[in-house]
């Protein structure tokens, strides 16, 4: 229970931490905006290609059987 509650409040630091940078980038104007959502999508596709690899080419991780 204890790791479920760490994800959540994990996962709301960091919606909250992205939120206040594009309301900083806004201020900035309409193309730091634009950057700010790029970087993300950037930062995005990186973490799923790196997901990818990790899982499916190296193996990294076992298959957990529950009922064994």
């Amino acid at each position: 229970m204890e790791k479920v509650i760490a994800w959540v409040a994990f996962t709301g630091v960091m919606t909250y931490v992205r939120v206040e940078i594009a309301n900083q980038m806004r201020e900035e104007g309409a193309h730091a905006l634009f950057w700010c959502g790029a970087v993300t999508q950037i930062g995005s596709a990186v973490g799923a290609v790196v997901g990818f690899l990790l899982v499916n080419v190296f193996t990294l991780f076992a298959y957990y059987d529950p009922c064994a």
